[in-house]
């Protein structure tokens, strides 16, 4: 018969390991996919002139990559090492497999990697506002003011993260800028959106009764959709993690519901580059014309977007 201590040490391990694996799962397939998505967007690329928006779009693209490979590697460690601590038969051996396996969640979800993945991807998400905005420096000075802000508020963070780590006192959303950067990245994508939204709506008219500017009015909405899944898996990872940062008991599902959603954003994230890529190369996005002819050739002649 068991003791209560070792019935709660048992549903613990129950716990993690089924969340380790539903993690494993999610992430594993988001890599996988974006894997491929990674070879049709170079593939692209390669046979485009290489003009600066599309150097740019590359190498955002390949330092997300990178940065989603790093983190998929420590996540992996985190894994095999937390198996290797719940299985060993020496306390001490077992102990220092948990030790190393912290380290490395903390790095996958908490070091460099989820700020640094932010911050590209908050790039894009301001170039996708600013290749699509009218002329005239109010929104761009902005949209540049808060992205500097957000690079600020993003840099400072990782390396305040990475010294606890190294310091061992990790405590999750522990300083401020922490919560900084989630709702600077927050705004940043929101502002960035609704700009979008407002560019679809001031063009909405001149395209009425032409079929061609139906599509690209589909196009735009895909545009804001892409960005909004990105904003709200974080706006949710978020919410979640400040629950679980204030309460002590928890169920089942709120155990494995903030775990879900950190890994999707994460996901949503490190997709988001590349999605973009995909959509302006394959001509299913206006964004692509902004490369070699202005907004205006865009609005004006839809077709353009496929020369």
């Amino acid at each position: 018969m068991l003791t209560p201590l070792e019935q709660q040490e048992l549903l613990s391990i129950g716990v993690n390991t089924t969340m380790n694996m539903i993690n494993t799962i999610i992430t594993s397939t988001g890599y996988g996919v974006m894997v491929l998505m990674m070879f049709v967007a170079m593939h692209y690329l390669s046979k485009k002139q290489r003009t600066i928006p599309v150097i740019a779009l590359a190498t955002c693209s390949i330092v997300m990559f990178l940065l989603f490979t790093i983190q998929y590697i420590y996540y992996s460690g985190f894994i095999v090492l937390a198996i290797a601590a719940a299985t060993d038969e020496s306390p001490q051996q077992a102990a220092s497999y948990a030790r190393t396996a912290q380290y490395l969640s903390d790095m996958a979800f908490s070091g460099s990697q989820p700020g640094l993945m932010f911050l590209v991807g908050d790039m894009i998400v301001v170039w996708r506002a600013w290749v699509l905005l009218p002329t005239g420096r109010f929104y761009r000075v902005i949209l540049s003011v808060l992205m500097l802000a957000n690079a600020g508020i993003i840099i400072a963070d990782t390396v305040l993260d990475y010294i606890q780590i190294q310091l061992g006192t990790l405590q999750g959303l522990g300083y401020d800028t922490d919560w900084l950067m989630c709702v600077s990245t927050l705004l940043i994508n929101l502002f960035a959106t609704l700009l979008i939204v407002w560019k679809l709506w001031t063009h909405q008219r001149s395209i009425l009764g032409r079929s061609s500017g139906h599509h690209i009015q589909k196009i735009l909405i895909v545009l804001i959709e892409s960005g909004a899944l990105m904003g709200i898996t974080q706006t949710i990872n978020l919410a979640l993690t400040t629950v679980t940062n204030y309460r002590s008991h928890f169920t089942l599902g709120e155990r494995y519901t903030p775990n879900i959603f950190s890994a999707l954003a994460m996901i949503a994230t490190a997709w988001y580059p590349i999605a973009v890529i995909i959509l302006v190369n394959t001509g299913n996005s206006p964004v692509y014309a902004t490369v070699h002819f202005t907004d205006s050739d865009v609005l004006e002649d839809p077709q353009s977007i496929h020369h």
